[in-house]
């Protein structure tokens, strides 16, 4: 009984390492990462390093595919700083840092971002 109790400890704890892995990623210029929003939103974040920071943009899927309304968000990021996007005032929000030789994304949790 203590063996199986500390087995599923262990894999519980995993499980919970992987999903907290899942919510950030680290992206490189020009390969573009799809996210989930909300139920029914999903954002591809994509970027290019120039002079004066990353040029990021953010194109976002509200709906259904076969009905859905893109939205298209640009911004430009100096070292360090960052930028938040949310939609439709899901609590749920996307974090974008410029992270110096890297875009840093914040995903939300997919849980907490269904409308």
């Amino acid at each position: 009984m203590r063996s199986e109790m500390r087995t599923l400890l262990a894999v519980a704890a995993f499980a919970v390492a992987g999903a907290a892995t899942a919510q950030a990623a680290d992206l490189a210029p020009m390969t573009g990462h799809w996210t989930k929003l909300g139920a029914d939103c999903s954002a591809l974040v994509d970027y290019i390093p120039e002079p004066d920071g990353f040029h990021v943009a953010v194109n976002i899927r509200l709906g259904l595919p076969e009905k859905a309304a893109v939205a298209r968000i640009e911004t430009i990021l100096a070292a360090g700083q960052s930028a938040a996007v949310s939609i439709r005032r899901d609590p749920a929000q996307m974090a974008l840092t410029n992270a110096g030789d890297h875009l840093h994304l914040a995903e939300p949790n997919a849980a907490v971002s269904a409308w």
